[in-house]
C-alpha cells in the first residue's frame, strides 16, 4: 500500500504501431474515457498519470490534444485530485510557458524531442522554475543529463534490460554501465559486490527473472541517490518562496524581548533573510 506509481498513457506505443494510424478521434476519445476510468479505480496507488500526448499522429495533431486537456484531463484532475502530468512535444517555447503557468506538473521527452538544443532545454527549465512547475523526463535516465538538469521525476525502461537482453545495468559509483553476460564475472559482479545489499550471483548467471529485476532496478536506486546529492542546489521546488510584507505592519518586527533572547529565526524568514547567515 505504500507503493505509488507514475502511469504512462501508452502514447509512444500507439505512435509506434501502424495499426493505430487509422484510429478516429472518436476512438481515441473512447480510449481516454476508459483510461481515466481505470486511473480513478486505482487512484490510491497512483502517484500521477500522463495525458494522452498524441500530437504527432496525423489524425490527431496538436490542437486536438489541447482540446482533450480541457475537455477530459483538467476536469478529471480537479474532480479526483489525482495529479496529471501534461506532456510537451516540440509545441514551441510560447506554449511551454503557457503549460508551466497553467499546470503544476509537465513533462518532456529528451528522446523524442532530441532536436531541441541544450540551450533550448535549459531555457525550458528556466521557464518551469519561473512558474514553479515540476518537470518529468520521459525516457530520460542518463545520469550525465540528470546531474545537470533539475527534473523532478524521470522514467525509462532501461532497468528492464536484464529480462529483455540478458544484460545487467551496473552502477559504477558515478555512471551506469550495461554489462553483457560474457562479462558478468569480470565486470558486473565486482561492482555489484560493493552495493549495500547482497545479490545471488548464481541466480544472476542462471538469469533468474526475480534476481535479474532486483539487481537491475537497484542500480537505478543508487543512481537516484547520486543524482539527488549533486542536484540538490538546483532543486528549485525546495527553495523557500519570497515573502512580501508591508513595512508599516509592526507585527513583522521582533520585539525588544525577542531580540534579547536571540531567537530571530521566525522574523528572519519573514523578511527573506537567511537565518543561517552568521551576520
Amino acid at each position: 500500500k505504500d507503493v505509488h506509481i507514475f502511469i504512462d498513457s501508452g502514447a509512444f506505443t500507439y505512435m509506434s504501431d501502424p495499426k493505430y494510424d487509422d484510429y478516429t478521434v472518436e476512438q481515441w476519445e473512447q480510449q481516454i474515457q476508459e483510461y481515466l476510468k481505470w486511473v480513478e479505480k486505482h487512484k490510491d496507488n497512483i502517484f500521477a498519470f500522463a495525458d494522452l500526448d498524441l500530437q504527432y499522429l496525423p489524425k490527431v495533431g496538436y490542437q486536438k490534444v489541447y482540446e482533450w486537456r480541457k475537455k477530459y484531463f483538467e476536469p478529471f484532475m480537479l474532480r479526483t485530485g489525482v495529479p496529471c502530468c501534461f506532456i510537451y512535444h516540440d509545441d514551441g517555447l510560447e506554449y511551454w510557458d503557457y503549460m508551466c503557468k497553467r499546470y503544476p506538473y509537465v513533462g518532456m521527452s529528451t528522446n523524442i524531442d532530441a532536436q531541441n538544443s541544450e540551450e533550448i532545454i535549459k531555457e525550458m527549465f528556466r521557464i518551469a522554475e519561473k512558474h514553479n512547475a515540476l518537470v518529468q523526463g520521459m525516457a530520460t535516465t542518463d545520469t550525465r543529463i540528470l546531474t545537470d538538469l533539475p527534473f523532478y521525476t524521470v522514467d525509462s525502461t532501461t532497468w528492464n534490460v536484464g529480462l529483455k537482453y540478458g544484460e545487467i545495468s551496473v552502477w559504477d559509483t558515478t555512471r551506469m554501465r550495461r554489462i553483457k553476460k560474457t562479462e558478468f564475472e569480470t565486470k558486473a559482479f565486482p561492482a555489484i559486490s560493493k552495493y549495500d545489499i547482497k545479490f545471488d550471483f548464481g541466480l544472476i548467471k542462471d538469469e533468474d527473472k526475480t534476481e535479474m529485476v532486483r539487481v537491475n532496478a537497484y542500480a537505478f536506486v543508487m543512481a537516484e541517490h547520486y543524482v539527488r546529492d549533486r542536484l540538490k542546489a538546483k532543486m528549485y521546488w525546495l527553495k523557500e518562496r519570497a515573502v512580501k510584507n508591508d513595512i508599516y505592519d509592526m507585527s513583522i518586527y521582533p520585539t525588544p524581548e525577542v531580540i534579547d533572547s536571540g531567537d530571530l529565526v521566525k522574523y528572519a524568514k519573514g523578511m527573506n533573510i537567511n537565518p543561517e547567515a552568521e551576520e
